[in-house]
């Protein structure tokens, strides 16, 4: 099993989702797409939800369902096709690829756009993004263990001046 998804992953293979009977080729994400991705999901509430109060809490956060649509949808287009919209699209106001992926995941059943969302992510290696995130940020954290003292033209320290 890991030798098949370390194949698919250094092959960069895109992984086949079908939504609303649609079969959509998913790749690897990439930064843009992650960041996009991060915009929608930023939105959405941090509280965490009561769930003695289920019905309540489905109905308080409805309004973000078109966030979670558009993030899936964004996932499954990738940064790439999601930026690419058509100067005639735009003058005759037609939907964009993303809009009319987004209008077909809100009218998936919940448990379909569950599955797909748990699919996509878990085959997204955003462990690779964190790792480089991890790396960047010790190389960051590493402070100069010794004090610079500026030189002037005569090759003598400016405290000395």
């Amino acid at each position: 099993m890991i030798e098949k998804k370390t194949a698919k992953a250094v092959l960069q293979e895109k992984e086949p989702i079908t939504i609303n009977g649609k079969t959509y080729k998913v790749a690897p994400p990439s930064i843009a797409t992650l960041m996009l991705v991060s915009k929608e999901i930023a939105v959405l509430p941090k509280d965490k939800l009561n769930d003695e109060q289920l019905f309540q809490e489905v109905f308080k956060n409805v309004d973000f369902g078109e966030n979670i649509a558009r993030s899936l949808a964004i996932m499954v287009l990738g940064a790439k096709r999601v930026n690419k919209i058509s100067k005639l699209k735009r003058l005759f106001k037609q939907k964009t690829e993303l809009e009319k992926l987004t209008l077909d995941i809100l009218n998936a059943e919940i448990s379909e756009v569950l599955t797909m969302y748990v699919k996509i992510m878990s085959s997204m290696q955003v462990q690779d993004f964190f790792m480089l995130i991890t790396f960047l940020n010790e190389i960051t954290l590493t402070k100069p263990t010794k004090k610079v003292i500026k030189t002037t033209v005569s090759g003598r320290s400016s405290e000395d001046l």
